[in-house]
């Protein structure tokens, strides 16, 4: 693991927490007021989004990417004060496809999350931006989304980013913020340590299996259950009697017979007299295939009592892996397919620790 982890999402949200927060960036703009932004959601302000995108150059060994973004944040969401509006657009890090070798690490390529984001910021802004500003980011590796003006800002210290931002995008301000930053500083680590006992009392796992018939159709289907006192955490999968074959150079997979379906798991809140959904997984996908371990539903037991679970079987056409006994296989391809559900109830008991660590 690399010094820090960054996903694309931590732009979008910080950007979007400085806007509903508080702007104490204030500034004039040359856009016409009668431009007055989007006044529905969370925004302290009504929002003008401008067809234009930042992108700082991810660095997972260093801090100038950190303190470029920090220095950029002005420029992508600020409060036009005459207009009373703010005005903002996404500030990125950018980053190069990560080289996954297996399905495990795929969730490591930002890049994946950066193309599905430009992809429908382009859609707003019509198939062209009307400006991108690129921090230590290559412009070869962007021309795949059109830009009418390229900013390109180059450096290898903070503040010469900073200011070359500052130059860019404020030159017309009368004032400036400065702030003081330090160019080496040890990363402090605190020690705690504390112990608490607790005593489980001897109690199996209880599981509970269901099967629910292939309908092929979008009403979901309910079996419901009880989890007795003494069962603290909870695990819900399914399959049904299939053969997989997997398609390597397509990371794809081939099910036979054919299913598609979502496998959803609630709790009753009494008081309420209502269902709360505490999770929800497909059971089968063609990228992982059938009954993956990321594909379980795992819950603490928030409450003892009625639970159900639901599936919902969505239409489908009619290495080599099978699931289930060959005359289950046979059965599913004769008489349709049944989906196996299992249910784990996990005893245990729950132990209350102190405020903070002593």
């Amino acid at each position: 693991m690399t010094r820090k982890a960054h996903f694309i999402s931590s732009g979008i949200t910080l950007l979007i927490l400085l806007s509903i927060v508080s702007s104490t960036i204030s500034a004039k703009t040359n856009i016409p007021e009668r431009f007055k932004g989007f006044d529905k959601g969370v925004s302290w302000k009504p929002v003008l989004p401008l067809k234009k995108v930042t992108f700082v150059n991810f660095d997972k060994d260093g801090y100038l990417d950190d303190y470029a973004y920090l220095a950029a944040i002005p420029t992508a969401v600020f409060y036009d004060k005459s207009g009373d509006r703010l005005i903002s657009h996404p500030l990125l890090f950018y980053q190069d496809p990560y080289p996954v070798k297996n399905d495990k690490e795929r969730t490591l390529d930002a890049r994946k999350g950066i193309d599905y984001f430009m992809e429908d910021w382009l859609s707003y802004c019509n198939g062209r931006m009307d400006q991108m500003v690129l921090i230590n980011v290559d412009r070869e590796k962007v021309k795949q989304w059109p830009a009418k003006d390229i900013v390109e800002i180059e450096g290898d210290d903070p503040y010469e980013i900073a200011a070359k931002i500052a130059l860019h995008d404020w030159s017309y301000s009368d004032s400036a913020v400065i702030a003081v930053i330090e160019e080496k500083f040890e990363e402090k680590m605190e020690t705690f340590s504390n112990t608490i006992e607790a005593r489980l009392p001897p109690r199996k796992v209880k599981i509970i299996t269901f099967e629910f018939p292939q309908t092929n159709k979008l009403n979901p289907q309910y079996k419901e259950f009880d989890v007795p006192e003494g069962y603290k955490y909870i695990e819900a999968h399914g399959w049904w009697a299939a053969i997989s074959i997997d398609i390597d150079f397509l990371y794809s997979h081939i099910i036979i017979p054919a299913g598609n379906k979502d496998l959803q798991l609630y709790c009753k809140d009494v008081r309420r007299d209502r269902w709360i959904q505490v999770g929800a997984v497909a059971l089968n996908s063609p990228q992982f295939g059938m009954d993956p371990e990321e594909a379980h539903i795992k819950s603490y037991v928030y409450t003892p009592g009625r639970w159900r679970i639901g599936l919902t079987d969505f239409p489908t056409k009619g290495s080599f892996n099978r699931y289930g006994t060959f005359g289950e296989l046979l059965s599913n391809l004769i008489k349709g397919v049944i989906y196996n559900v299992e249910v784990k109830l996990y005893p245990g008991i729950d132990v209350e620790l102190p405020d903070a660590p002593s």
